[in-house]
């Protein structure tokens, strides 16, 4: 009897790690495949930074440093000729522009006030996901052989 249910531990081990690379896998493609059809259908523009909303986050730790997240928000001109503002879809440690900068960002005709920095970035998370999918099915694959 103890035998059974450690054998079926182990099935449900294998099929877990036999699941968890094919399910990032497909995340990653999913998220890179929204990516681009959203590059598909976004309008690029060149902006200008008027703004950047900042968020501080408090240290984990006493000794540690505060986090400071940049949110810039842009002006540019819709194809009608109207000024809009859109601000960047999400905050980043990262943005290094600053009020006054030049920008080409990617703005979604059906959500024009939020903006995507014009870049091959917004493929990055997919990208990772993908390529943690197949190291992992290759770990597993070795485990397994």
């Amino acid at each position: 009897m103890n035998g059974d249910s450690a054998e079926s531990g182990l099935w449900l081990l294998f099929l877990i790690l036999g699941l968890f690379p094919w399910i990032l896998t497909g995340l990653g493609l999913w998220l890179v495949w929204t990516a681009w059809q959203f590059s598909q259908r976004a309008l690029s523009v060149t902006a200008r930074v008027v703004a950047l909303n900042e968020e501080r986050i408090p240290p984990r730790r006493p000794s540690g440093k505060e986090t400071v997240l940049r949110r810039p928000v842009f002006e540019y001109v819709a194809p009608d000729g109207s000024a809009l503002r859109a601000e960047a879809f999400a905050p980043s440690p990262g943005y290094k522009l600053v009020v006054g900068a030049r920008a080409r960002i990617w703005v979604d005709p059906d959500l024009p006030e939020i903006a995507r920095i014009n870049s091959m970035a917004i493929y990055a998370p997919g990208l990772l996901l993908i390529g943690f999918g197949l190291i992992t099915g290759v770990g597993v694959w070795l485990l397994g052989s």
